[in-house]
């Protein structure tokens, strides 16, 4: 699913990190309650061959989302790793709908 997006779009091995962090931002701007991340999220895994790089922004952002989804439930599991995951499935979802 990654990859697949990942080629879909253009993307490098080393514009990685830009892609996933426009994914996050549009994931939260589209989704601000954060419905479509789920503790499901936690048995996605997605091969990454480096590390990722989140600028300032975008941690500004993740924090935005952390903020929702705890006040939501105080103990959801790796919280942070789920709305990754979820920005991922996001992008590759915004490309199978045509959408940019």
């Amino acid at each position: 699913m990654l990859k697949a997006a990942l080629k879909r779009d253009g993307v490098g091995e080393r514009h990685v990190s830009r892609w996933l962090c426009r994914q996050i931002a549009d994931l939260l701007e589209k989704d601000p309650a954060l419905i479509s991340v789920g503790r499901g999220e936690a048995v996605t895994t997605f091969p990454l061959r480096r590390n990722i790089t989140i600028d300032t922004e975008t941690d500004a952002v993740l924090d935005q989302g952390l903020r929702v989804l705890l006040v939501q439930d105080p103990r959801f599991p790796g919280a942070a790793s789920a709305i990754v995951r979820a920005a991922i499935k996001h992008g590759f979802r915004r490309g199978e709908l045509g959408a940019s």
